[in-house]
């Protein structure tokens, strides 16, 4: 069978992109705009999708668990992996970002701006896949371009901001720079094949229980913080390689960029 037990992780990831998307259509059946009756349980919705596509990280994650545990590695899995990836971190968010303006605003200009920043993770996120199935760039412990996964994240996380509503301008700069961040080439810290200094390891664990502590409790209470926890928990990782990188490593990874653009040239 072409299916092995990590794809059906795999499979997970999707499933939660898919439910994400249809939590933004029925939450925008809700209400029309954000002056109507039902604005609350529209943002209700919204903000049930954002928790999916994070959700779908948890399948992300344990589909390499799985394949490692069980050693199947397979081309269809990371074929797979990668169709799962880009509709979770792409189309998903896209369509809470099209849901969201189109809420706030739902005149044509709301509608049409709404559309166009919506369209942009799913096109720079096809690029990449396209990109980098053509040459792939693979260097121990480093990704290039803002990872699928933390670009979803600052997005969906976005728009629970408690002060976007009153600002949803600032999506005109942040979706882009994101979107365009996947396509970049500039390095982040991997996880992979890189060993990470305990005291970090603590902190991002720290973090973490915050977040999710945060999350509980916001769903118990009236507490909102937790998206702006989480915005600015990964709005740090563009911090990761700067500091945790050494001066020679960098050397090397802008040697192994440079031969790697060369050799791309040839193949376009």
């Amino acid at each position: 069978m072409i299916m092995k037990l990590k794809d059906y992780f795999t499979a997970g990831n999707i499933v939660c992109g898919g439910i994400s998307t249809f939590l933004v259509i029925e939450g925008l059946r809700q209400g029309n705009d954000f002056s109507s009756a039902n604005a609350n349980i529209t943002i209700s919705y919204f903000n049930w999708a954002a928790y999916f596509i994070m959700f779908g990280w948890i399948f992300d994650v344990l589909d390499g668990v799985v394949a490692r545990l069980t050693k199947q590695f397979n081309k269809f899995g990371a074929e797979f992996d990668n169709i799962a990836d880009l509709v979770n971190y792409s189309i998903a968010p896209s369509a809470l970002i099209y849901g969201w303006y189109s809420f706030l605003d739902p005149t044509i200009k709301g509608k049409i701006i709404g559309a166009v920043l919506a369209l942009m993770p799913p096109v720079f996120g096809s690029i990449r896949i396209a990109r980098f199935n053509i040459k792939r760039i693979e260097y121990p412990g480093i990704w290039f371009g803002l990872p699928r996964p933390a670009s979803a994240f600052l997005i969906v996380n976005l728009f629970g901001l408690s002060f976007f509503t009153k600002i949803p301008e600032i999506g005109y700069i942040i979706i882009p720079f994101i979107s365009i961040m996947n396509v970049a080439v500039f390095p982040f810290v991997g996880h992979h094949k890189r060993k990470i200094p305990k005291s970090w390891i603590m902190v991002v664990s720290l973090v973490a229980t915050i977040i999710v502590s945060s999350w509980l409790v916001s769903l118990f209470t009236n507490f909102n913080h937790f998206f702006d926890i989480t915005f600015l928990f990964f709005s740090s990782y563009f911090l990761t390689y700067p500091v945790l990188v050494s001066k020679e490593e960098k050397i090397k990874i802008q040697e192994f960029l440079a031969n790697w653009k060369t050799e791309e040239q040839k193949l376009l």
